[in-house]
């Protein structure tokens, strides 16, 4: 490498942490605050390239990893990772994970490391502004009422608490991978009865988790409901914007269908792959 790369991790400095941020948004990733950044800089101070990674007492996903273009993923994306590996190693975490989109050189890059590489599975995406040509989800959804869903963001601290454990409970993962004002819930009691959890990509929302009790069906469409609220103010600004669904469930894809009544196309296509590498024997 014609150019000497030094690595270092930004952990407290909450300035440069938002420039990483402000700086990651512009190619649609962004990343929690308790994530740790890992920046290649140049010996002229020049970025070329960052991850960030977020860590549990199990596993370290790695959250974002990119080298600026131009630059060799190659020699770049392997001087991160090995310092990425090497740390984690040394806090006792014994797996590393990736979800990454499907690009063949990043995919060839983590093979290459020794990562086990496997597609994750399809999704369905509809054009938002389409779905209104449905007199189903129309009839449904924009002119139904909402019931008893709420957005997660205006949840209490006890309700919060709650999601928590259900999280834990049917290993759902973390809040911090999901757009809270977006995403929806049902609680009654200590129970969470209905839940849509979304992430927001560029020009897109991802549907990743639909729950409803057996016996409250119905719960799942009003989370959708509050969805449909807030992209409603979205419509005008974005008439690009994807409403997308990673089911991988028949029920789900079911309920899909039912919605778009079989009038609005529905796109399948595998957006990302999973990257993973045991560092230890757990």
């Amino acid at each position: 490498m014609s150019t000497d790369i030094n690595l270092f991790w930004i952990r407290d400095d909450k300035d440069k942490r938002n420039l990483f941020l402000e700086y990651a948004k512009q190619f649609g990733e962004t990343f929690p605050d308790v994530a740790n950044i890992l920046a290649a800089v140049d010996n002229k101070g020049n970025l070329k390239g960052f991850s960030t990674i977020l860590s549990t007492e199990v596993i370290s996903d790695i959250l974002t990893f990119r080298v600026e273009p131009g630059e060799s993923v190659k020699e770049i994306g392997h001087l991160m990772l090995r310092e990425i590996e090497n740390v984690i190693e040394e806090t006792g975490i014994g797996l590393i994970r990736f979800i990454m989109p499907c690009d063949e050189e990043m995919m060839c890059f983590f093979a290459d490391e020794g990562y086990d590489i496997v597609e994750n599975g399809s999704e369905h995406a509809v054009l938002y502004a389409s779905l209104f040509y449905s007199d189903v989800y129309r009839k449904t959804i924009t002119e139904g009422k909402v019931q008893k869903a709420r957005s997660i963001s205006e949840c209490s601290p006890k309700d919060q608490k709650i999601l928590k454990d259900f999280f834990m409970k049917n290993d759902v993962g973390t809040m911090d991978f999901f757009n809270p004002v977006l995403s929806s819930a049902v609680i009654e009691g200590s129970e969470v009865k209905g839940l849509l959890l979304c992430e927001t990509k560029p020009r897109g929302i991802i549907i990743y988790y639909m729950h409803a009790a057996a016996d409250n069906p119905e719960y799942l469409l009003d989370c959708i409901r509050v969805l449909d609220k807030i992209l409603s103010g979205y419509k005008a600004e974005d008439p690009g914007l994807m409403l997308s669904f990673a089911t991988g469930n028949d029920s789900e894809l079911s309920l899909l269908r039912h919605l778009t009544a079989n009038i609005v196309p529905v796109e399948e296509f595998v957006r990302d792959c999973t990257a993973t590498k045991i560092l230890k024997a757990m």
